[in-house]
């Protein structure tokens, strides 16, 4: 209900983002574990870099308080 209500909470909408997210985190993890099965250490490199990334574009959004 809250992605139909732009208007909704800042609560609503952080807990969405954070769920996309991980989503994605998820995702691209088990992809890059399949790609570079034996390079854990460049493997965390990269993760690394694309959450910092992520959390860059995304501005404060995640560390904002609820309410």
């Amino acid at each position: 209900m809250a992605s139909f209500l732009p208007f909704a909470p800042p609560k609503y909408r952080y807990a969405e983002i954070s769920t996309e997210f991980s989503r994605c985190q998820i995702l691209t993890h088990s992809f890059l574990l399949f790609m570079f099965n034996e390079k854990q250490i460049a493997l965390d490199a990269v993760i690394m870099k694309l959450t910092a990334r992520v959390n860059q574009r995304r501005g404060r959004a995640r560390l904002a308080p609820f309410g």
